[in-house]
């Protein structure tokens, strides 16, 4: 037995949502992977300010896909990842003027 939406802002909500099916289930696909990275890593970011904050969830991502690289890999892509990592740190050098 169903019952129907009663209230009229959910009523219109259900309405526009028809017309963005796509961009649902695109919205619902990235909040899974959300999920699970706050899952592994903890909801909670201790940040002084919303730049630091968010450098940390970045990170976290990076970090997530890293792992995820690693258990599809499998060993080839660590020792390729240990060679790689330190030259995507290291700093340009600068011409000397």
């Amino acid at each position: 037995m169903w019952q129907g939406v009663r209230a009229s802002s959910r009523l219109r909500a259900h309405v526009r949502a028809d017309g963005y099916s796509e961009v649902l289930r695109g919205r619902y696909r990235i909040e899974q992977v959300f999920g699970s990275v706050k899952g592994a890593y903890g909801s909670d970011v201790g940040s002084r300010s919303w730049r630091g904050a968010r450098v940390w969830v970045w990170g976290m991502l990076v970090l997530w896909n890293l792992v995820g690289l690693v258990q599809v890999g499998g060993d080839e892509v660590f020792v390729c990842l240990f060679v790689w990592l330190p030259r995507f740190f290291e700093q340009p050098q600068l011409p000397l003027p």
